[in-house]
């Protein structure tokens, strides 16, 4: 199923691959075939206009406002404006309308209709914690229209085809253990947590960090970044063998160890959390998971694959964040992966 915009219903896919989507009040599990984004690093959904003219948008998905009945333009047809992470600038108006996701209604949901911005995506569902919760959340407005009854939910990324979105709580089965949670800080418009990335007892950064599903892998300020993979005999890779700048390569067979401390909790990642995979053409060389980025402000912003060795939970209220061992973690510590996998023995403590 997909989530609908408009009436009637314009349908849009969420996130390549097939999730499956949870909530605490629809006691039922849906099967999505994704396009649209979950994002938990960005505060507004949007989609793509019609009005949008681009190649590189040539057969997505485009929202056609003039064709839904309960569309309106939000303050008067208001611009949006709002940058991403990763520098990218989106751009386009802000609309209400009825947003249904997993049989679940959100009437007058803010969003944007982009009409500036390339994205692989058709979109982003966004998600980030806010307090007070902002009206652009779909999970507040969810509660508000007492459809869940709480404004959590929670991730689970697997390296298979059974991840998930659990909306208006947690779900015990994917998931062992208690959960460890840690508070969110405002920083300008947004909610970090503090932590510290310790790669050797001389070698420690403690920085802002955002926890954004957005973002496939893990980024870092570029000298620290470099300074770690140094530690343990990284070199530099190409653009061209790597798809990109600011890549470190590692032999494949290296073992490693990088801790993410948040207080006193411990979240310990090894080779097989922090090496991708072997480069085609390379022998026994793999491309590693920390990516350089220039940052002024050295956020971190740990993206997928970092919560693929997690379960998170957003508590946009109680303005924290949880941490707990995904239930393909557990099953991994009785059979270690080879560094080729996304998934490893990492544990927290």
């Amino acid at each position: 199923m997909d989530i609908q915009i408009g009436t009637p219903g314009q349908s849009f896919a969420v996130i390549p691959g097939t999730y499956v989507l949870r909530t605490d009040s629809a006691k039922k599990c849906t099967n999505i075939q994704l396009i649209l984004h979950y994002n938990s690093g960005s505060p507004s959904t949007w989609v793509y206009s019609t009005a949008f003219e681009n190649d590189g948008i040539h057969g997505k998905n485009k929202f056609e406002v003039h064709e839904s009945k309960t569309a309106e333009p939000f303050a008067g047809g208001k611009g949006f404006q709002e940058k991403r992470p990763d520098g990218a600038v989106i751009l386009g108006k802000l609309y209400t309308d009825t947003i249904i996701i997993g049989g679940l209604s959100a009437e007058k949901q803010l969003f944007a209709l982009v009409t500036g911005h390339y994205s692989p995506l058709d979109g982003i569902l966004g998600l980030q914690p806010s307090n007070p919760p902002s009206h652009h959340n779909i999970i507040h407005k969810l509660v508000t229209n007492q459809r869940i009854t709480s404004h959590i939910f929670s991730m689970y990324l697997s390296p298979g085809p059974d991840s998930e979105l659990y909306i208006g709580g947690t779900n015990k089965a994917k998931y062992s253990g208690a959960i460890t949670y840690i508070p969110l800080m405002k920083v300008g418009d947004k909610r970090v947590v503090l932590g510290t990335v310790i790669a050797h007892p001389f070698s420690k950064f403690t920085a802002a960090m955002i926890i954004d599903s957005g973002i496939p892998l893990i980024q870092g300020p570029r000298a620290f970044v470099s300074n770690v993979w140094g530690i343990f005999g990284g070199e530099a890779c190409t653009k061209e063998d790597c798809g990109g700048s600011g890549y470190y390569t590692l032999p494949c067979d290296k073992e490693m160890k990088i801790t993410f401390m948040f207080g006193h909790h411990k979240l310990k990642f090894t080779q097989h959390q922090l090496l991708l995979g072997p480069i085609p053409g390379k022998d026994n060389v793999c491309k590693g998971a920390i990516q350089a980025m220039d940052k002024s402000d050295g956020t971190w912003l740990l993206g997928a694959q970092f919560m693929k060795s997690v379960y998170t939970v957003f508590d946009m209220v109680g303005s924290q964040i949880g941490f707990a061992t995904p239930i393909h973690l557990k099953e991994a510590h009785m059979a270690p992966k080879s560094p080729e996998s996304s998934t490893g023995t990492g544990e927290i403590s």
